[in-house]
């Protein structure tokens, strides 16, 4: 028997992309493909208008979404950015990528 070739990863289109922040405590983004890497400090997503890196303190994901393309995160945002590309920590290179360490 073959052995069976993994399914590729959905890809979100019909989702709009939009960013909801509450009181820089709570943060909804739909649009969402992937959530990449994640920690306390720093949640790296792959969203249908490229790659979104939300950094603060004490985030943690309260719902992920795949099928519907909606990540809810939770604790204190410091910052958004987005950007076309990240390396394989979840981190964006270049100018942007040190100012974000």
């Amino acid at each position: 028997m073959p052995a069976k070739e993994p399914e590729p990863k959905k890809i979100v289109k019909d989702v709009p992309h939009t960013v909801v922040m509450q009181n820089r405590e709570r943060m909804t983004i739909t649009g969402v493909n992937d959530v990449e890497s994640f920690n306390e400090e720093i949640i790296s997503v792959s969203t249908s208008v490229g790659y979104v890196i939300v950094k603060g303190t004490g985030l943690h994901i309260n719902k992920l979404s795949l099928d519907d393309g909606e990540l809810m995160v939770e604790g204190y945002i410091d910052g958004l950015n987005y950007t076309d590309k990240i390396d394989s920590h979840g981190k964006t290179s270049g100018f942007l990528g040190k100012m974000f360490k």
